[in-house]
């Protein structure tokens, strides 16, 4: 990135220009007094006056190395001990052919800062939206639709007061057809599909996110099946443009495993109900 900027060249310059000066001082040193006592005291002078910058520079380099590597340590141990301890699936029951599910809890797209936000709490590891591939119309729900026939939104509209939304896909239009949007007075889903940021402090200082799914039949509030995992960024937030939470979601970076399988909400909500042929 400094390349591109020119600041780099400009960074070599004044290197260049520092060790030449110290270079001239330390010939005037050696050569202009006449006595060696006096040869001796003023090259000392040059060699602590121009050596102390680079020599404290790499004593700090070599404790910011040292902290870094500290740091990551304390990083690996804190996943392994969440995964260990916390991560986890029970799925209770699957249920075949069905035709749609409810949004208990609706996503909102996350933007390029809140992949960049150590302390966003919008479920990194359960996110199950992708803005590359999906139409920009009601995207959010469109994953959903690639299987199941229809995916109902429960949106609160005040305390514990609801409005539903049904999408579905125009069947005219074929693959990638747009998403139709009706209000409904109640949701004809037999299931809902519930989120949540579980977080903590010490996970984020890590650049740990924890994220818990659960499908509940609607009729009786049963919990059906409950899935909790943990998404690491191996760079630890590190650098520049990219975007930590999301890299570390596409590209698969340290993702719990073992008994919890890596991966999103639909993904989850897909093996447990289990969606009817289109």
């Amino acid at each position: 990135m400094l390349e591109m900027t020119g600041v780099a060249d400009l960074l070599r310059g004044v290197a260049f220009l520092y060790w030449l000066v110290a270079l001239i001082c330390l010939f005037v040193a050696l050569y202009k007094p006449r006595k060696w006592t006096h040869k001796t005291l003023w090259t000392a002078v040059v060699i602590v006056l121009f050596g102390y910058i680079p020599v404290t520079g790499y004593v700090e380099d070599q404790r910011s190395i040292k902290l870094k590597a500290q740091f990551r340590e304390e990083a690996n141990a804190h996943f392994g001990k969440v995964c260990r301890e916390n991560s986890k699936e029970f799925i209770k029951r699957k249920v075949e052919g069905v035709d749609g599910l409810l949004l208990l809890r609706p996503r909102a797209m996350a933007t390029s800062a809140d992949f960049r936000n150590q302390y966003w709490m919008g479920d990194p590891y359960g996110y199950d939206l992708d803005a590359a591939t999906v139409r920009e119309s009601r995207r959010h729900v469109y994953g959903y639709l690639e299987s199941y026939r229809f995916v109902e939104e429960r949106i609160e509209t005040k305390a514990n007061e609801y409005r539903y939304v049904r999408y579905s896909l125009d069947p005219v239009e074929g693959y990638r057809a747009p998403v139709l949007a009706e209000s409904v007075s109640e949701p004809s889903a037999l299931y809902g599909l519930e989120w949540e940021d579980i977080s903590t402090t010490q996970d984020r200082k890590y650049w740990i996110a924890g994220g818990k799914a659960r499908i509940i039949h609607l009729a009786s509030q049963e919990v059906v099946a409950e899935h909790v995992g943990y998404l690491g960024d191996p760079q630890l937030g590190s650098a520049g443009t990219r975007r930590p939470w999301d890299d570390a979601r596409l590209h698969g970076g340290g993702y719990c495993r073992g008994n919890t399988v890596s991966g999103n909400n639909f993904r989850f909500a897909s093996r447990v109900l289990i969606p009817s042929k289109k």
